[in-house]
């Protein structure tokens, strides 16, 4: 059996939390954070328009409440060279470390102040 059969068929009796009010107030990057400073590439399922995964090209981003796109975004990923997974989740990181450390978001805020 092929490895992407053998990995739908694992995936074929999820069921994913559907809800339209989920985002609603948006979503708070808290946790994402978090994921991005692990440096390890990201599966993003938002309905978001600001999506940090995507601007930052540190994992995939797929709509919310589509199992396919998802489940097809974790075979792009499985097949992804180490290389390629390692520089996703390296920009990431870079990102976080550069646009969300206190001393930037500091100044920005001064800035603001002026």
């Amino acid at each position: 059996m092929k490895k992407e059969n053998k990995t739908k068929n694992n995936f074929k009796n999820l069921n994913f939390y559907k809800s339209k009010e989920l985002y609603r107030h948006g979503i708070s990057p808290n946790k994402l954070f978090d994921y991005m400073m692990a440096a390890k590439p990201i599966l993003h399922s938002t309905g978001s328009n600001h999506d940090l995964v995507k601007i930052t090209n540190c994992g995939i981003s797929v709509e919310p409440e589509a199992p396919d796109k998802i489940l097809n975004a974790l075979l792009k990923l499985d097949n992804m060279s180490s290389t390629e997974k390692e520089q996703m989740g390296r920009r990431g990181k870079e990102y976080v470390q550069k646009k969300h450390n206190y001393s930037y978001l500091a100044s920005k805020f001064l800035d603001i102040l002026k």
